[in-house]
């Protein structure tokens, strides 16, 4: 069995715990107000996670390989395996572009949406253009196109790491009983009718997000989680 270590919130901890619930597997999701576990896997730092051996694993990257890989979500072989890393690592950088954009822990105004979500480079093939102007539609447009997965899904024929890396760049969101914030401070990228915009522009990307909202683990994990600290 597994246990989490992290805050009592969302942040790097949130995939691993929706594949660990879609998985129907039984983990301890520990939660804490300071410091708790190994301090050598993580630089003394949190997440990490516990394995019943007595091991542990630092990284949210490493965390969410190792949960994916032990519960048949990492694709069917090497090919979908680095595939499914490559969804991880687009997401990513589109993270870091927009809290470059963006500070974490604060609101984008209404300038910052415009550019985020209408400004920048549009292609979806051909060499990389628009450097320093790349935004969300030049992000999803580029990661729509590489997206491999058949039936819906972002990877393989099969509910994938990569699947709940896009649920949580784009349709990962708080309800009015986890967070005191207004509507579209609950939703990424500040923004609820916008980001549904961007989805649904995006019918791969839009097919992937569905595989992990209509999950029955994932969905029983979300009606329960109770208030989130971030």
């Amino acid at each position: 069995k597994v246990t989490t270590h992290y805050w009592n919130g969302r942040g790097l901890m949130e995939v691993p715990r929706q594949m660990l619930h879609a998985s129907g597997v039984e983990f301890v999701d520990g939660r804490h107000s300071q410091f708790t576990g190994d301090d050598k896997c993580n630089l003394g730092r949190m997440p990490s996670i516990e394995l019943e051996s007595g091991r542990w694993i630092g990284q949210s990257k490493a965390i969410r390989h190792y949960i994916a890989e032990t519960n048949g979500l990492l694709g069917s072989n090497a090919y979908e395996a680095a595939k499914c890393i490559e969804v991880m690592e687009h997401v990513a950088e589109c993270r870091t572009t927009y809290f470059a954009l963006v500070p974490w822990g604060t609101s984008p105004t209404e300038e910052q949406k415009e550019l985020w979500f209408e400004g920048g480079g549009k292609e979806s093939s051909g060499p990389a253009q628009n450097r320093g102007s790349r935004y969300l539609t030049w992000y999803l447009n580029r990661i729509e196109a590489g997206l491999t997965g058949t039936n819906g899904f972002a990877v393989g024929n099969s509910l994938s790491l990569a699947d709940f890396e896009l649920y949580s760049l784009l349709a990962e969101h708080l309800t009015e009983d986890e967070a005191d914030k207004s509507e579209d401070d609950r939703y990424p990228f500040g923004s609820k009718e916008r980001v549904q915009r961007a989805i649904d522009s995006h019918p791969k990307i839009a097919a992937s997000i569905a595989k992990v909202a209509t999950n029955k683990g994932v969905q029983h994990h979300l009606a329960t989680r109770g208030p989130q600290g971030m």
